[in-house]
């Protein structure tokens, strides 16, 4: 079983669930210690209500990790209290992060996360940032993966997956494409995402 997702941000706006086919989605909540995506609980409050998969993330800048991680959560706290719950995530992207190349950051944002919600957050990154996360994340933490092998659209449809994932044993979900919206493949099915979300 292949699930379809997209990623979506303020950019996207008060985005309509399912406007590209997907399955679920990944909205982005917070990033730094300041700023709220304002069409979160928009995006969120379909999810929830038609008990679709979906996640919430927060991307760091890099300041204090445990600040980080105290803020996404007192921001996304409500969420974790509905049966349809999400899969967290951190966002690890070199783009307006002070802390890119810090495996230690994102291990201890990840930490403060379970200690706060007792959920266990994923990580959303690419080459470099899984070779840097790698060894503090890869046994705890599920990885979904930021790759691009062409600009172009293919739909639903990529190539094979063509890279390394370092110390994962399992890549979770694949984002292929930004075209024309950021389309990520997970490989599970809607029970075994429900099941990551609950962890």
């Amino acid at each position: 079983m292949v699930l379809k997702i997209v990623d979506v941000s303020s950019y996207q706006g008060d985005y309509k669930l399912g406007s590209y086919g997907e399955d679920g989605v990944i909205v982005k909540a917070t990033q730094g210690t300041n700023y709220v995506n304002p069409n979160c609980d928009f995006v969120a409050e379909q999810a929830i209500s038609q008990n679709k998969p979906w996640g919430i993330s927060h991307y760091a800048t890099g300041a204090d990790a445990s600040a980080e991680a105290t803020y996404f959560v007192s921001n996304i706290q409500g969420y974790l209290e509905v049966a349809n719950k999400p899969i967290l995530w951190l966002t690890w992207v070199s783009n307006e992060n002070a802390a890119w190349g810090s495996g230690v950051w994102a291990q201890t944002f990840i930490n403060k996360v379970k200690e706060l919600t007792g959920h266990q957050a994923g990580i959303y990154t690419g080459t470099d940032g899984v070779n840097q996360t790698g060894p503090y994340l890869s046994t705890e933490s599920a990885l979904w993966f930021a790759g691009y092998p062409t600009s172009a659209d293919v739909g639903w449809n990529p190539e094979p997956f063509p890279y390394a994932i370092g110390n994962w044993k399992v890549l979770t979900g694949w984002q292929f494409s930004a075209t024309p919206i950021a389309k990520s493949l997970f490989y599970l099915d809607q029970n075994q995402w429900d099941q990551i979300a609950d962890h």
